[in-house]
């Protein structure tokens, strides 16, 4: 297990700032990383049009999610067993899970 990092940033009279971790447990490892964008609408754009988008290739996919009561998306390469889960959290946080040697992004979710 690594130590947390973060970050803070300014941009144009707005805050974002991040923290993340990284977890290993045997061969699987987990980061997580929270993106406190202060409703910096720009910070946002790019979930909330990734969750309109879906697309399965046979080697990897990405589809719209819905954990809990927060939409996100969900993305997986299967040669690599290489898993994400992003989901917007009240319109202000991102969260971030991206996992590797995992058999299915819902083991992230678990």
């Amino acid at each position: 297990m690594d130590e947390p990092e973060g970050q803070s940033l300014s941009i144009d009279g707005y805050k974002i700032s991040q923290a993340e971790r990284n977890y290993v447990s045997g061969h699987k490892s987990l980061r997580i990383q929270i993106v406190d964008g202060s409703y910096a609408p720009m910070v946002y754009v790019s979930i909330k049009m990734a969750r309109e988008f879906e697309m399965d290739t046979g080697e990897e996919y990405q589809k719209k999610i819905t954990v809990k009561v927060y939409s996100g998306v969900e993305q997986y390469h299967r040669e690599d067993k290489e898993a994400a889960v992003i989901l917007l959290l009240a319109d202000r946080f991102l969260l971030r899970l991206e996992g590797r040697h995992f058999e299915a992004p819902a083991e992230l979710t678990d």
